[in-house]
């Protein structure tokens, strides 16, 4: 009886979090087409729109900050839909400007800590991970997720534990194929030696090491910059950099660059690379070779006060995976979103995972709980299959 009252409770709990909070969604003004990832700010609280372009608000909050680059900003009333214009259509050749962006990447990073938070803090957001092989889901993982970080910088002279800290608690959905055992992709064994690329993923986490690490790559070379839309102080410029004789061919991208602040609000990098090859045995003995040549790093930064700090880090890998004389296309993404920040002590987080380990191998709180997260229309039916 208590236990079909505890059901019972958690049932009504979870109606009333959703029925206290309206969908809305956000579309383009010109094609009416939905877009996703848009940036919402409320009540100093972050959220981002799924990829069918809807958000979840709370009833009582009356107007929201929106972000998407490539779109007008700003603050708009709350409808159940709202519409952003572009900020820019294609422009003749003769009227594109160019302009050295490893020059801007050089400056930002001179003035970065003038310009950017770097006092010891704690973000509160979420972690989200998905993955799919043959364009189906395979994977998907969200959870809630908590990082303490020194000053906002990765320290190669320090053991990582010491600048930064990282709890994952509280799962939102988990759903797997590895749980079918019948799903020819999934790994028995490891053929090709695995390098330990924790050190190399967890540097992601800030955006002054990627900026570092685009700037000590390219020593001797240049990175061309493309301005496809300039709107008072900020320039929105497409990049590309001269080709890399390492595994990294070449960077590309695009990023938006306030010329009077000197700052990057928004970067997305393309890492086009050498095939990257490793091998494993399938469940059925079958030998499967991973070829990884595109990774997608994107940083969306908000300014609070009078310095910039992480709203989102999104990391996207696509690869090719052969079996069988056939290849698949595979594509996983790891997503963080900061929903909240603080400043914190120098003392850390009383719960955090081992980060010498793989990164989701040692979640502190395995407990599924309540959730405000809407997932799109796919990863739903995802979740739901038996």
């Amino acid at each position: 009886m208590k236990f079909k009252y505890f059901l019972f409770f958690t049932l009504c709990f979870s109606i009333v979090l959703f029925s206290s909070q309206k969908k809305i969604s956000i579309i383009d003004f010109e094609t009416k087409q939905i877009i996703p990832q848009v940036r919402v700010i409320y009540n100093n609280e972050i959220s981002y729109t799924n990829d069918d372009g809807f958000v979840m608000i709370p009833n009582e909050v009356k107007n929201i900050e929106l972000f998407a680059p490539q779109y007008e900003q700003g603050v708009f009333p709350v409808n159940s839909s709202i519409e952003l214009k572009p900020i820019y259509k294609e422009i003749q050749e003769v009227v594109i400007k160019t302009v050295d962006a490893k020059k801007i990447i050089n400056s930002v990073l001179k003035d970065y800590d003038k310009n950017y938070e770097i006092k010891t803090s704690i973000y509160n957001g979420t972690f989200k991970t998905k993955s799919e092989i043959d364009n189906k889901l395979n994977r998907i993982l969200v959870l809630d997720m908590d990082l303490w970080t020194l000053n906002n910088k990765y320290d190669y002279r320090k053991d990582i534990d010491q600048f930064m800290q990282v709890n994952l608690r509280n799962k939102k959905f988990d759903k797997n194929k590895k749980d079918d055992k019948n799903y020819i992709f999934n790994k028995k064994r490891n053929i090709s030696p695995q390098e330990d690329k924790i050190k190399s993923f967890l540097q992601r986490f800030f955006l002054y090491n990627q900026l570092y690490i685009m700037d000590y790559y390219t020593k001797g070379l240049k990175i061309n910059g493309t301005i496809i839309n300039e709107t008072r102080d900020v320039q929105t410029i497409k990049f590309k950099s001269d080709n890399m004789p390492d595994n990294i061919l070449y960077y590309e991208g695009i990023m938006q660059y306030n010329k009077k602040e000197n700052t990057i609000s928004y970067i997305e990098v393309n890492h086009v690379q050498k095939k990257t090859e490793d091998k494993y045995l399938n469940i059925f003995d079958k030998e499967i070779t991973v070829n990884t040549n595109l990774y997608t790093v994107t940083y969306d930064m908000f300014k609070k006060g009078e310095k910039y700090v992480p709203a989102k880090i999104m990391m996207k890998y696509e690869a090719g995976i052969s079996l069988e004389n056939k290849i698949y296309s595979a594509i996983s993404i790891e997503e963080f979103i900061f929903n909240k920040h603080n400043f914190a002590n120098k003392k850390g987080l009383s719960k955090k995972i081992d980060l010498s380990k793989s990164f989701l191998d040692n979640i502190t709180d395995n407990s599924l709980k309540d959730t405000k997260i809407l997932l799109s229309t796919e990863e739903q039916k995802f979740v739901d299959e038996p």
